[in-house]
């Protein structure tokens, strides 16, 4: 279990690398998009640096729990999530976490400077539509997806 963990961390942390060497390239997917340009370059220059450094430190963060010499957090780390998977539960705690902080976001009233695809949301299906899709998209469906990680082995022994 916990040559596990350091095995994450270090592939975490290895993708967000990749993804910040070759951002450039891995942008050229929004081209074929139908975006405006400055939604092309946001997508390629911020989202893709962000997403690179997120993975950066969360593979570090991941690595740094499989050095921490305290045995007792171990093996509290490993009777937590024995019999399931470690990388699901994680995933799950991620989505969660982005779908709270867009929950947060929009009762700051923010969603404008945080989301980018909701103007084009929008014009595309209408106000009230548009603002559904983008809370559907990127509220609840990380949240739901997030629980059904979490407690799928819950689920299936019931």
């Amino acid at each position: 279990m916990e040559i596990e963990m350091l095995f994450i961390g270090i592939s975490v942390f290895l993708i967000g690398f990749l993804i910040l060497i070759f951002r450039e390239n891995i942008g050229n997917i929004y081209n074929v998009m139908k975006l405006s340009e400055s939604e092309k370059e946001y997508y390629k220059k911020i989202v893709l640096r962000r997403l690179g450094l997120l993975l950066l430190i969360l593979g570090i963060i991941i690595t740094a729990i499989y050095f921490i010499p305290v045995d007792n957090f171990r093996l509290s780390l490993v009777s937590i999530t024995e019999g399931k998977q470690l990388i699901l539960q994680i995933l799950g705690i991620v989505l969660i976490c982005y779908g709270l902080f867009s929950i947060i976001v929009r009762i700051m009233k923010k969603e404008e400077k945080f989301y980018k695809k909701l103007e084009p949301m929008k014009r595309q299906y209408g106000s009230i539509k548009g603002t559904i899709v983008h809370i559907i998209g990127y509220t609840i469906a990380p949240i739901v997806l997030g629980l059904f990680l979490i407690f799928k082995d819950l689920l299936s022994t019931i």
